[in-house]
């Protein structure tokens, strides 16, 4: 296991999270291109083969010249987001001693570093098609086929994550396809790519990029808008199916209503997508509507994503705040550890929720939820100004009470003598809510 980079706090724990959610949507657009059109180029090279159709020929080289791009750019989009985003899983289960966890998640990044090498090969290859066919399909086949492993085993990585009951015992992650929401998570990633690449296949094949007064030209481009539509079609009608799945087999520390907003949103967006399909068929916007709400299904499943693994950050910060105690005496009780947060919690409910909710509710006094990072005007000896609530601010606010006031409520707060580390631990329960 990596070494202990960040301290077991809060704050650290969801920088991490953002760092994920910055590498999903660097890799993803990428990624979903890779396996669906090379999905495609593959099947419409054996179509061509059995039923030779120069349009079936050329959409396929076309489609893996265009989605491999060059080598460098495979290693940066496919490659490194994926091995960072496994470096961000170590750190979450850091102290964790399952070495069998430890061995798949590298095994996910060898198989998928292993894909991109056989479909850059199957590219290569395409010039020598006609004497070494089957060579060409076996490179195809295999990066398939690798890829489909590599992101089973990354999903089951990633999804292992939502189980604390299972962190130290000695579970494989695929073990769990049928006692969890692997199968349809899986599921819904390989629609996601489908719909992803139909978008794309619009946008690559449009009117503009050919000579549409050549009548071959413009069979050409309505064949490969036909080839887009029905890809896109197959994706929509997986996606409420798997994604349904996925809700009601999700374990309940990952369940949250903002988690059913999101698979609401992505079956509103697969709706619009089936309309516009309908209702704009072949005409130059529909790639336009169509690329925007795949953008909007992608930026859906980054925060799906995220939320269902918010609350089991929970976990995972125990984890982290024994094994440093345990390991690195300069972090015992960091603030921001599960102990600061709890004995916040007793701080709290003894002297500050007959005023203060953390619900977002107005009582007497402003609400704690989402108060901190956020800016609020505030009245100093008369004079109105805008404030930062940071770590200063929520400090100074409870030791000296009428000092700074908060728009729209009386300066009623009595002074409340408590101890530093009263006020350090309720502060820290404050930061918490986020």
């Amino acid at each position: 296991m990596l070494g202990f980079v960040i301290s077991p706090t809060l704050d650290s724990l969801f920088l991490l999270q953002y760092i994920g959610i910055l590498l999903l949507a660097i890799h993803l657009p990428f990624i979903f291109g890779i396996i669906g059109g090379t999905n495609l180029s593959v099947f419409f090279n054996i179509l061509d083969k059995k039923m030779p159709n120069p349009k079936s020929r050329r959409f396929s080289q076309d489609i893996i010249t265009q989605i491999t791009i060059h080598p460098i750019i495979g290693i940066l989009l496919g490659i490194l987001p994926i091995v960072v985003l496994t470096l961000i899983f170590f750190q979450f289960l850091y102290g964790v001693p399952n070495k069998v966890i430890q061995i798949w998640l590298w095994a996910a990044i060898l198989v998928q570093a292993i894909s991109i090498g056989f479909i850059y090969g199957y590219q290569k290859v395409w010039k020598y098609r006609s004497q070494h066919f089957l060579l060409q399909l076996g490179l195809g086949g295999a990066g398939l086929l690798c890829l489909a492993i590599g992101y089973f085993l990354f999903l089951a990585n990633k999804n292992w994550l939502l189980y604390p009951e299972y962190w130290f015992i000695e579970v494989i992650p695929i073990s769990l396809c049928f006692s969890s929401n692997l199968i349809p998570s899986f599921l819904g990633f390989i629609s996601l790519a489908l719909v992803a690449t139909g978008a794309w296949i619009f946008i690559r094949f449009r009117h503009g990029c050919f000579d549409m007064e050549n009548p071959q030209e413009k069979s050409y481009v309505q064949f490969c808008h036909q080839i887009g539509t029905i890809t896109v079609s197959i994706g929509v009608i997986i996606q409420p199916i798997a994604g349904l799945l996925d809700v009601i087999l999700l374990p309940k520390v990952a369940m949250s209503w903002a988690v059913i907003a999101c698979y609401m949103a992505n079956v509103v967006a697969a709706m619009c997508i089936c309309l516009t399909l309908v209702r704009q068929f072949d005409k130059i916007a529909c790639y336009k509507w169509i690329t925007m709400f795949v953008l909007l299904q992608i930026g859906i499943y980054i925060g799906y994503d995220h939320l269902t693994r918010t609350n089991a950050l929970q976990e995972q910060l125990a984890v982290l705040d024994r094994v440093a105690k345990q390991n690195m005496p300069q972090f015992n009780k960091p603030k921001g550890s599960i102990n600061f947060i709890s004995e916040g919690k007793e701080v709290y409910e003894i002297h500050c929720m007959a005023c203060h909710s953390i619900d977002g509710q107005k009582g007497l006094g402003p609400s704690f939820k989402g108060s901190y990072g956020s800016k609020r005007i505030v009245a100093s000896k008369g004079l109105e100004h805008e404030a930062d609530m940071d770590e200063a601010y929520l400090h100074n606010s409870i030791i000296n009470p009428s000092q700074d006031i908060v728009r729209g409520f009386p300066n009623v707060m009595p002074a409340l003598n408590l101890t530093e580390h009263e006020v350090d631990v309720v502060c820290t329960f404050i930061q918490s809510l986020r």
